[in-house]
């Protein structure tokens, strides 16, 4: 029973993480569920990643310049 509210909470918790941050709720659903406590860090570490406003890959929350296309930020 407890292991059940558990994987809910974890679930829950990666679906309100990956709704704030504009992610898949579904898939959150899922690796909640099914990786726990790992999906939810994992989720709070994508969540501060910044995109580039240019060509919005990943980029470091302090980068003036994107490594990615070169375009100032």
């Amino acid at each position: 029973m407890i292991t059940l509210i558990v994987w809910i909470c974890m679930a829950a918790l990666c679906y309100m993480i990956a709704e704030k941050n504009g992610r898949s709720t579904g898939l959150a659903i899922c690796l909640g569920i099914l990786f726990g406590i790992f999906a939810v860090i994992g989720y709070l570490i994508a969540g501060t990643a910044n995109k580039c406003r240019f060509c919005h890959e990943g980029i470091k929350p302090n980068a003036l310049i994107c490594k990615h296309c070169g375009k100032q930020q």
